[in-house]
């Protein structure tokens, strides 16, 4: 998680990553689109952390993690980053909740 955060942009709207669970099966929940994270309406996928580790550190990702705000809404403004899953796609997820499990 430390090689995510070493890579999040500069201009990113917060420099930490708050985690929620455990990584003892090495998962992360990552949403379709910056929406449903923003709502966090249950349209998500479980995903390796190993591989969004390798497909988002510095060495993969030359230009950094990009980070989004939401609209603001009742709860405020969140951010989202986006996070490569492979080559031609991402999937979000808000910066302040990182589930892992």
């Amino acid at each position: 998680m430390q090689r995510l955060i070493d890579n999040l942009r500069k201009d990113c709207c917060a420099s930490t990553i708050t985690v929620v669970g455990n990584s003892i099966n090495g998962e992360a929940k990552l949403y379709d689109s910056i929406k449903d994270a923003c709502e966090q309406n249950n349209n998500f996928k479980w995903y390796n952390l190993a591989n969004i580790v390798a497909l988002n550190i510095t060495t993969a990702r030359l230009t950094g993690i990009i980070c989004r705000k939401c609209e603001k809404n009742k709860a405020g403004v969140k951010c989202v980053l986006s996070i490569k899953i492979n080559k031609r796609h991402t999937r979000f997820t808000p910066i302040n909740r990182v589930e892992v499990r």
